[in-house]
């Protein structure tokens, strides 16, 4: 169960709830939209505002942003019944194509960030992530003919640590080596890294 969530249940039959979402194209394949949830039990409520833009561009890159800000206030008869206030943010850069391709991202999410109308399965954190992706192609009939290498590199720190420059909780780095070999035969080897903070 969620505290945060608890705290700001009321026993009520009916809440009042409001959700309006509003998206827009722009360019070729782009859109930019904006997100309004609220959801009010007596004088507790929890609002969450966003925005959000997806740009495709080159041909063969895109990026994505976003940031929300969740702000809630708890029942009163919880003695901490003061306004809650938290952001969520990420931003990604991708590029497909066939012989390189990747997809860098981070994301955030402060320690009081809350969205009763929706669920949020973990918060406070920061979570940046590294992807590159090589191809090569041999020869049809060729004794190799085709081989990836798929690289990753994960990290996850709590969310007033990271912009503190404190140690991470969590990081991994990995690399998925796939061979084709003639007549349909894959081999895959994938070393790797990781470590953990208890």
């Amino acid at each position: 169960d969620d505290p945060q969530a608890a705290r700001l249940s009321v026993v009520q039959d009916r809440p009042i709830i409001g959700i309006l979402r509003l998206k827009r194209d722009f360019a070729q394949q782009s859109t930019a939209g904006i997100l309004v949830s609220d959801r009010e039990e007596g004088t507790a409520f929890n609002r969450v505002l966003g925005a959000d833009m997806r740009h495709v561009f080159g041909g063969m890159y895109f990026a994505e942003l976003q940031t929300v800000g969740s702000f809630s206030r708890s029942a009163p008869m919880f003695s901490d019944d003061r306004m809650h206030s938290a952001p969520m943010w990420n931003a990604r850069l991708g590029r497909t194509g066939r012989h390189f391709r990747f997809h860098y991202a981070m994301e955030g999410m402060g320690s009081e960030f809350l969205q009763t109308n929706g669920f949020v399965p973990r918060t406070n954190l920061v979570q940046p992530s590294i992807a590159n992706r090589l191809s090569w192609y041999g020869k049809q009939g060729a004794l190799l003919e085709r081989y990836n290498v798929f690289v990753m590199s994960n990290a996850l720190w709590h969310y007033d640590d990271f912009f503190h420059a404190k140690s991470m909780l969590e990081n991994s780095v990995s690399a998925n080596n796939s061979f084709t070999l003639r007549g349909g035969w894959n081999i895959n080897a994938t070393p790797n890294v990781s470590s953990y903070a208890f």
